[in-house]
């Protein structure tokens, strides 16, 4: 049974979360390349080429004040070319309402389970193995996501997507 004194403790916390948020959306950046002010960044996870007026993606961009139906547009004209990937993508929304985005390569996870043949990871990663990546498998999605990892090496590359791959309880072949 909760007490009031945790639920209090809880709300506490959310209220800073929230009030953590308000100041990162209000926050008054100047865009390098002009001088029109940054009022919001948001980062989605979107498919590559197909994205349409659904659920989460509308509310969050109408909320903060984009034409969905231009971002739509420009966002699937951008990424035609790796259509059905999902990648992330960074918004940014200026003080006129007008907005920049860039796409990132795909995500980590969706090249695994496309690299294997899977829909989703493990339930229980480091018992049930859902599938079994090659070393070579390995090096290929490193490369792909060398741009946005933190790391220009590409040794250290493949420990990062090999962690992610043995936390989505993917085993490895090869790999010695």
């Amino acid at each position: 049974m909760k007490t009031r004194s945790s639920f209090e403790s809880r709300n506490k916390n959310n209220n800073i979360c929230k009030e953590k948020i308000n100041d990162i959306k209000k926050q008054d950046l100047l865009d390098g390349d002009s001088d029109k002010k940054i009022v919001f960044t948001l980062k989605l996870e979107l498919v590559a080429g197909d994205e349409t007026l659904r659920q989460p993606l509308a509310p969050a961009l109408f909320s903060v004040g984009v034409n969905i139906i231009d971002f739509i547009k420009q966002f699937n004209a951008e990424t035609e070319n790796i259509k059905g990937d999902i990648v992330k993508v960074i918004l940014t929304v200026y003080e006129d309402h007008s907005f920049t985005f860039i796409v990132k390569s795909p995500i980590t996870p969706f090249l695994i389970k496309k690299a294997i043949g899977i829909e989703k990871g493990s339930s229980i990663p480091g018992k049930n193995i859902v599938g079994y990546l090659s070393k070579e498998q390995i090096e290929k999605i490193a490369k792909i996501k060398m741009p946005d990892l933190n790391t220009k090496d590409l040794s250290k590359a493949v420990k990062i997507i090999s962690g992610t791959a043995r936390s989505m309880g993917v085993g490895f072949h090869d790999c010695n």
